[in-house]
């Protein structure tokens, strides 16, 4: 946590050394000779630090951060080192990667996402080899603070198979009594890999994993929370999915084929053009 929170400040200390110059009447929080870090620079570098964060110490380190590479950018600068030819090439190489990556980037962000039926064909393809990996899981879960809604819960889930509408009768319990209805809901109405339940609570996961179809473990008090968990159905690996259940992996493949291809088809077209202008020369001869 605290080398993340060191990164995230280190580098938004570059960019406020990159932007922080300023008229001399700006308000500021720090300065060095001619450079100067704005308290607007300082509040928008702070503002993507993680939560929870002692902002005070976190500004303090940051402007102290500053500091010290505004201190050592003068002195290199006074040196004359940005005219070393080393010195030079590493900022060109710098820059030009910082630039094919700002452009890539905006390629990336002009690529369709692939809609449903693109999604439907490629499943339809490739149905056969698609076969689960590991086993997925339908749950149905609710995380509550309230002892009794979680004992509730437990009653209502022993006998859901015997309703007409099981579905519909456990978003009505999830609804009026989960801590955050949305997340549970989302978790209990479709088939997940096994793996991407509840990884950072191990209570959990162990509990998901003793658990045979259609039984409901016993509640899980976590600190202040009780947590429910009703395994549904359990699809083991080497089975064949579901379009739903592999939906969004399929627009993640989708969409880099597509990236990778408009990434081709532009390089090839500046290439094209770079010829007929008379701009590329390549000699393929071998040297003597």
């Amino acid at each position: 946590m605290i080398k993340a929170v060191r990164t995230t400040i280190v580098a938004a200390c570059c960019f406020a050394a990159a932007c922080g110059r300023a008229d001399v009447d700006k308000d500021f929080v720090a300065r060095v000779g001619n450079s100067y870090l704005g308290k607007d620079d300082l509040d928008l570098a702070l503002s993507s630090l993680p939560a929870g964060l002692d902002s005070t110490h976190a500004a303090e380190q940051f402007i102290d951060r500053w500091v010290t590479d505004e201190l050592l950018a003068q002195e290199a600068r006074g040196q004359n080192l940005q005219n070393d030819p080393d010195v030079r090439r590493r900022m060109e190489e710098s820059e030009r990667s910082v630039l094919i990556g700002t452009l890539v980037s905006r390629m990336y962000r002009e690529v369709e996402t692939p809609t449903d039926r693109e999604i439907r064909a490629y499943f339809d393809r490739n149905v056969d080899n698609l076969t689960l990996r590991e086993s997925f899981l339908r749950i149905r879960y609710l995380s509550t603070y309230d002892s009794a809604a979680a004992v509730l819960a437990v009653a209502v889930l022993d006998t859901l198979d015997q309703s007409s509408r099981p579905d519909s009768t456990w978003r009505s319990i999830v609804g009026a009594t989960a801590i955050d209805p949305e997340v549970c809901l989302a978790l209990s109405v479709n088939y997940f890999p096994e793996s991407r339940f509840f990884r950072n609570i191990p209570e959990l996961t162990e509990s998901i994993e003793r658990l045979r179809p259609g039984q409901t473990a016993p509640i899980i008090r976590i600190e202040n929370q009780y947590h429910v968990i009703h395994l549904v159905d359990r699809v083991p690996a080497g089975r064949k999915p579901n379009l739903e259940w592999v939906v969004d992996d399929i627009r993640n493949r989708l969409l880099i084929d597509k990236r990778k291809q408009m990434y081709l088809d532009q390089v090839q077209r500046l290439r094209n053009s770079a010829l007929a202008r008379g701009q590329l020369e390549l000699r393929t001869d071998s040297p003597e």
